[in-house]
């Protein structure tokens, strides 16, 4: 009888625990100001409509096509897997444009080129680099762009013209230093 009442104790403890721990969570998110919901962002225009001429770049080739396979491992069919050469002349360079787009899905494993790439068989040169965008900011708005709901400030806004329709288009750009990774891939075979 003594062993019975000590689990039935052991048991609500733990219970208690898990009940205290996850109002203590939601509390603390609540506190800090940290949402977890993702909410589903549409994509302007379809990711095929990327123009065949990018500056000197010109696509050569058919968009790649993804097995079934592959796309149900990749987690969406909004893709776009498309060579460029510069200036007609692939000895002069080639690269390899891939996009994949996510929306409105939970997804604790992010598809990043270092995991996503490797898998494929293919071979990173050097470390991932990381470089700060010289943009010229004179032309953000930062008045009107919506708040960020954890610190109240405001997401810079910039009008651009889009690649695919040539219209002006308003986006919101991201709070503090521009920032972004550069990776580069070969294929062993070529």
């Amino acid at each position: 009888m003594q062993v019975e009442r000590a689990v039935k104790q052991a048991f609500v403890a733990a219970c208690t625990c898990l009940a205290l721990g996850g109002l203590g969570f939601r509390l603390a998110m609540s506190q800090l100001n940290v949402f977890l919901q993702k909410e589903s962002v549409p994509l302007r225009s379809p990711i095929d409509e990327l123009p065949s001429m990018l500056g000197g770049w010109k696509q050569v080739g058919k968009d790649q096509q993804l097995s079934d396979a592959v796309i149900e491992e990749l987690g969406t069919k909004n893709y776009l897997d498309r060579a460029y050469v510069f200036q007609n002349d692939p000895t002069r360079g080639m690269l390899q444009v891939h996009v994949a787009y996510y929306t409105g899905m939970i997804d604790t494993v992010p598809h990043i080129p270092e995991r996503c790439w490797g898998a494929a068989g293919l071979v990173m040169f050097g470390e991932p680099q990381e470089r700060a965008p010289k943009l010229d900011q004179s032309s953000f708005n930062l008045k009107s762009g919506p708040l960020q709901p954890g610190t109240g400030l405001r997401y810079p806004q910039a009008t651009v013209k889009e690649l695919v329709t040539r219209k002006d288009a308003t986006v919101n750009l991201p709070l503090g230093d521009m920032k972004m990774t550069v990776s580069i891939f070969q294929d062993p075979k070529n």
